[in-house]
């Protein structure tokens, strides 16, 4: 077998592995949207809602794809009342936290209202301006 041969061999493994990892993302993908909208209260203080399910992030040689990573709001202050970021599925015991932090999942009713209560103190704030 030549170099040549060999070469053309692992780029039809490539482009088969580059297809079946696609397929398998899309599983996790439609399975993940149970996990959209789901509420969370960090560390006593902090509110976060997951947005959407996790995405690919394109690089040069392909993507990179971290199924733990789901888009998130999470709410602030009045001063700056939103801040998008991720949140890892620790959150929900899928995957490890391995930072100690505290998850507390809540209503979507709990984090509407501190969502009100922000947006409004945010409002106030902009209006007085």
């Amino acid at each position: 077998m030549t170099v040549k041969e060999i070469d053309k061999q692992i780029t039809e493994l490539r482009n088969l592995r580059y297809e079946e990892e696609k397929k398998e993302i899309s599983e996790f993908k439609e399975n993940a949207k149970v996990n959209v909208g789901r509420c969370f209260l960090i560390n006593g203080s902090r509110y976060a809602k997951v947005i959407d399910i996790p995405q690919e992030e394109p690089t040069i040689t392909g993507f990179n794809f971290n199924q733990y990573q789901y888009p998130a709001l999470y709410l602030r202050s009045a001063k700056h009342p939103f801040e998008f970021d991720t949140l890892f599925s620790a959150a929900w015991g899928d995957g490890h936290e391995m930072l100690g932090t505290e998850y507390k999942e809540i209503s979507k009713e709990e984090f509407n209202t501190k969502f009100n209560e922000i947006t409004e103190a945010f409002k106030k704030r902009i209006l007085e301006i």
